[in-house]
């Protein structure tokens, strides 16, 4: 698409519709990555070409540009042209996470802050800096998770022991090789902990599991390089995988720190939120407050708010599992609909 002016219009086009019918304040362009995997050389130029007529599409309508980008000086170095790109968008999200995964041959952190050689946060932040990019585009990528492995030895459990593979798969994610923090706090209370102070982050292992995460203290440490660097802020991957039920102790206990270090008021509602439709609800529908699975279809569910009930529909793929209240993989979800 990148490469044809035709279809660069097309996709442009449908951007602008997406965006004025569903009221959105910009695009987050996440291509990963040009003039890699698979991809052509020329993509490297041809993604500057795409954000150069977005940006000058968007204008007139005040929309933002936003894109997500490779962290580390290898794959950066092959993909981006820094400074070229810096011109045309309001944000760059540095995805700094994803340094190791459960695959690789040995232990290692998803987002470490130092040490691991470059891959590392304030390394590939620091890289991004001295290219071009400006502190006041560039955004810190935080993860809500962590990457885990199967030990190869489970007497040797520190950064760099050898793995034979990924760890066990949450209740969640259901992939082998990470676990949700959410998914941390209600499976691994009685592993043992060790803060890992050579790379700022905290690791947890018991028999041959192992898993390489982020806490408060890292968030916390991650935030405090941000206002360091004069950053324009930080985005997470991604907020469900927070501990929204507050089983390690608090609700959403790595957004907290964000939030307080950065001086947000995390009691503050948005102005004017966007309504699906609403319907005249029953007493039978709306027996109190809360989310409700829809009876004639798994994949909708409503939400019942001071006598109103709103109407949602799960991404597609999805069906609403009403044990977690949250949209799910269907083979996680218990459907009883004929």
């Amino acid at each position: 698409m990148a490469a044809d002016p035709n279809k660069r219009e097309i996709f442009i086009k449908s951007v602008l519709q997406f965006l004025k019918a569903h009221q959105f304040d910009g695009l987050d362009l996440d291509w990963e990555y040009p003039a890699q995997r698979g991809g052509a050389s020329a993509d490297r130029v041809n993604f500057i070409t795409l954000l150069k007529e977005l940006q000058k599409s968007f204008a007139p309508y005040g929309y933002e540009l936003i894109t997500a980008v490779a962290a580390s000086e290898y794959s950066a170095k092959i993909s981006f042209n820094i400074p070229e790109m810096s011109k045309y968008v309001d944000y760059i999200n540095v995805m700094t996470y994803d340094f190791v995964t459960g695959y690789d041959a040995v232990l290692g952190f998803n987002a470490p802050l130092k040490g691991q050689g470059a891959n590392n946060v304030e390394a590939s932040i620091k890289y991004w800096l001295n290219q071009g990019a400006p502190a006041s585009k560039l955004v810190l990528g935080l993860a809500m998770y962590g990457h885990s492995f199967q030990l190869a030895n489970p007497a040797q459990v520190t950064a760099g022991s050898p793995s034979i593979g990924p760890g066990k798969s949450g209740p969640y994610t259901i992939q082998p090789g990470m676990l949700g923090y959410n998914e941390i706090c209600e499976t691994t209370t009685n592993w043992h902990y060790e803060w890992d102070d050579r790379h700022g982050v905290p690791y947890k292992y018991k028999n041959d599991q192992w898993i390489g995460y982020d806490d408060e203290r890292s968030i916390a440490l991650k935030i405090d390089l941000l206002k360091s660097l004069n950053l324009a802020g930080a985005m997470l991957w991604s907020i469900e995988m927070d501990d929204f039920r507050g089983i390690c102790g608090m609700k959403y206990p790595l957004l907290s720190p964000i939030n307080s270090k950065l001086g947000k008021d995390i009691n503050q509602l948005p102005s004017n939120p966007i309504q699906t439709s609403t319907v005249s609800p029953s007493l039978r529908d709306c027996p109190s407050d809360g989310l409700y699975a829809n009876p004639k279809d798994c994949s909708r569910f409503y939400q019942c708010l001071k006598g109103v009930r709103f109407d949602f529909t799960c991404p597609p793929g999805l069906l609403y599992d009403a044990k977690n209240a949250l949209c799910n993989w269907p083979q996680t979800v218990k459907c009883n609909v004929v």
